[in-house]
């Protein structure tokens, strides 16, 4: 009331409704599941949470950790490889004839019956370095967990002292001039030379704390984004009718919405 602030009204509105959301989930499996059982295949993440799996060292979690442990199961593992799809979708619109190369290699790779899998990144370079350039360009959040320095230290020069937060940026990591050519331009072939910075590549942060899912979101993208492109031509709605790129700030980085044609398409 006395510094309003409607996004941080709308942001807990929508934490209340994924609450809920999240809260009937688990009470309609427990109704559903007996405790004396394994879980069905389906519930097998839920099953081990709530400790119904033998294979699971430890007890169940009390009622709240396992609310949130859905929670970053749910969120961590839809929404940003969900926003990383779509901002792919929406930089290869602006480049056509990359669709038909990353087509091209799709069908002389696995020929007319042929699917990507996981491990096809060697065989698949250039669908390989699509995916790897829309996590440079729209890391899906854009900053990491912060980390608490033990002791005194510095970052570049700059004193950390003891206790101080840290919070990494990745977005802007990804855009130093120093260390990427033309870093705001979406340039999958700069992965395809040799001497590509890929050390400096961290969209899913770096360390003992990085992201435990990057390797099923690095593979989620490249399967789904490839089958996509198999199967269609991605076509704007109407000439010229493309896709703001623009970023917005969000705890995710989100594509403003689009509109986009997928028009079943034949061998290249």
């Amino acid at each position: 009331q006395v510094l309003p602030n409607p996004g941080l009204r709308e942001l807990l509105r929508l934490v209340e409704r994924r609450d809920a959301f999240v809260e009937a989930q688990i009470r309609r499996h427990e109704v559903r599941g007996d405790p004396g059982c394994p879980s069905p295949p389906g519930d097998t993440v839920l099953g081990a949470l709530q400790g119904r799996d033998p294979g699971v060292r430890g007890g169940p979690l009390s009622p709240p950790r396992l609310h949130m442990a859905l929670v970053d199961l749910f969120i961590g593992g839809t929404e940003t490889t969900a926003a990383a799809l779509a901002w792919a979708v929406a930089f290869l619109l602006h480049r056509p004839e990359l669709q038909e190369r990353l087509r091209v290699e799709l069908w002389r790779e696995l020929g007319p019956t042929g699917t990507p899998q996981a491990g096809d990144t060697a065989r698949l370079p250039l669908l390989h370095a699509t995916v790897t350039e829309t996590l440079r360009l729209r890391p899906p959040a854009p900053l990491a967990l912060p980390h608490c320095a033990c002791r005194h230290t510095s970052v570049g020069g700059i004193p950390v002292p003891a206790g101080s937060i840290l919070i990494p940026n990745l977005l802007a990591a990804h855009q130093d001039p120093d260390t990427w050519h033309h870093p705001e331009a979406f340039l999958p072939e700069r992965f395809l030379v040799p001497g590509a910075p890929w050390r400096a590549l961290v969209p899913f942060g770096c360390g003992a704390r990085s992201c435990l899912g990057e390797g099923l979101a690095r593979a989620e993208l490249f399967v789904f984004l490839g089958q996509i492109l198999q199967e269609f031509r991605l076509e704007p709605p109407a000439p010229g009718v493309l896709p703001c790129l623009e970023v917005s700030a969000g705890t995710v980085l989100r594509c403003p919405p689009f509109r986009v044609r997928m028009v079943p398409c034949q061998p290249p």
